[in-house]
């Protein structure tokens, strides 16, 4: 992962505690870009961005987390800003490709002069590997970063590293694409 964040000008340390407070997960293109990484794989593509997932759900004492978890999210914002991230837009998250996958509570962008984008995405489901597991459109994306190890795990390491993949949503498989998931599909067939 220093790898990555040291290319978007970020500091390792200070960003794994934030992920850590905010019990948030980086997942997606950027950690399968680790992943390959880690298993001394070219990727073969950048990522496009770094995407934070993060449950806004409280299972307990709803105001008491809630206002801890909200000072956790404006100090990983604080520390974005510090890093030279402004906060660039907020996603519209009925687009189809969002509603798609469900729970999807709010989504904001952050970006760097260079063009380096974060995003922060909230979800309203309090798992966020069941999340990942469940809702992500495709198996090579249902890759994440674990930050206590400082390593990376997918959901079919077998299939990863032979760069294949597979649909985890029903409507793709049955050929109802939308553009941007055309978009997505087309980023992993030509890798090589």
């Amino acid at each position: 992962m220093e790898t990555l964040l040291a290319e978007y000008g970020i500091d390792f340390e200070e960003f794994r505690e934030h992920i850590k407070n905010c019990n948030a997960i980086v997942a997606g293109s950027s950690a399968l870009w680790g992943y390959f990484k880690q298993m001394a794989i070219e990727p073969g593509f950048e990522p496009g961005d770094i995407d934070i997932w993060i449950s806004i759900r409280e299972p307990i004492a709803p105001y008491q987390v809630s206002y801890k978890l909200g000072k956790n999210f404006e100090k990983l914002r604080a520390f974005l800003a510090r890093q030279g991230y402004d906060r660039s837009e907020m996603i519209d998250t009925s687009d189809v490709y969002y509603e798609s996958m469900g729970a999807i509570d709010e989504v904001i962008s952050f970006v760097n002069k260079a063009g380096k984008k974060i995003q922060m995405i909230q979800i309203t489901m309090g798992n966020i590997m069941d999340y990942i597991r469940n809702t992500f459109d495709l198996s090579i994306c249902a890759t994440w970063w674990k930050t206590r190890s400082n390593t990376f795990d997918t959901l079919n390491a077998e299939m990863t590293l032979k760069r294949e993949f597979y649909f985890l949503q029903s409507q793709m498989a049955e050929g109802n694409l939308t553009t941007k998931e055309k978009a997505r599909l087309e980023k992993y067939r030509d890798w090589e």
